[in-house]
């Protein structure tokens, strides 16, 4: 199911991307907003959001020369953004009578390349120019740098914790994100906006469909090479579930001008 969605996404991106019958560019700009990331799995996770951030700017294709009574609230828009992503998380976890805790948080920084299929509409008030719309469209993000910590407590014992991705005792340290989790993912978009004059505002959701790791979960590997028998190992192998990233987003955009010289 996953392999489909992303091929689907990839095909409305290549599609988007095309030449399409006398399109050209419109208005361009520049946008930035704040929300709340997560990483979304299949384990009683405790997880706590970490506020994310982002800021890039955007360019439309518009439709105006085509004959349809759609073109004048249909457009395209693309961009390059710069954008965090993480969370916080807690898991308890129990190997046959040993029971600790999972914890720790990453926030990475990605850059990210979106194609939205977005349509207008005109409020019918009596004030003109108070535009409300949908938008909904793929993006490709690569991972550029940030903290990554990750570590397990054994509770009520004197060496409270185990730095076990690193196999060293003491504290967990901030490392590179991107030695732990994947550079690469493919997102899907979609919100709503608001736009007056050259201001808009968007809410939206972004969701992730690549996994944060490529399966060779620390915890996963610590617990298999402690377990005492071969259905202890493959029990640890389906437990522990790759995550997805989702991020929650309110942006504000500035129309600097156009490109469309009609």
């Amino acid at each position: 199911m996953k392999k489909t969605v992303i091929v689907a996404l990839f095909g409305l991106m290549a599609l988007a991307i095309s030449p399409v019958a006398r399109a050209q560019f419109g208005a361009y700009g520049a946008q930035a907003g704040i929300g709340l990331a997560t990483v979304k799995d299949e384990l009683n996770t405790h997880t706590w959001p970490v506020t994310a951030y982002t800021i890039g700017g955007y360019i439309n294709y518009e439709f105006g020369d085509i004959e349809s009574a759609l073109t004048d609230h249909f457009f395209l828009q693309s961009g390059l953004n710069l954008m965090s992503r993480g969370h916080k998380y807690q898991y308890v976890y129990q190997l046959g009578t040993d029971m600790w805790l999972r914890e720790g948080n990453y926030t990475a920084w990605y850059l990210q390349l979106p194609i939205l299929a977005c349509f207008n509409i005109e409020l019918p008030i009596r004030q003109a120019d108070h535009v409300v719309g949908i938008f909904a469209g793929p993006a490709v993000e690569f991972g550029l740098f940030g903290p990554y910590q990750d570590r397990k407590v054994h509770p009520g014992k004197p060496q409270r914790e185990e730095n076990y991705d690193l196999s060293i005792d003491g504290d967990a340290s901030a490392r590179d994100a991107f030695s732990h989790i994947n550079r690469l993912d493919v997102s899907l978009l979609f919100g709503l906006s608001y736009t007056h004059g050259d201001w808009s505002a968007r809410l939206y959701v972004d969701h992730g469909f690549l996994a944060t790791s490529t399966g060779e979960d620390v915890l996963r590997l610590n617990d298999q090479a402690n377990a005492t028998s071969q259905a202890e190992r493959d029990r640890i192998r389906t437990i522990i579930p790759n995550g997805h990233n989702t991020s929650f987003m309110l942006s504000v955009s500035y129309a600097i001008g156009t490109l469309n010289k009609k």
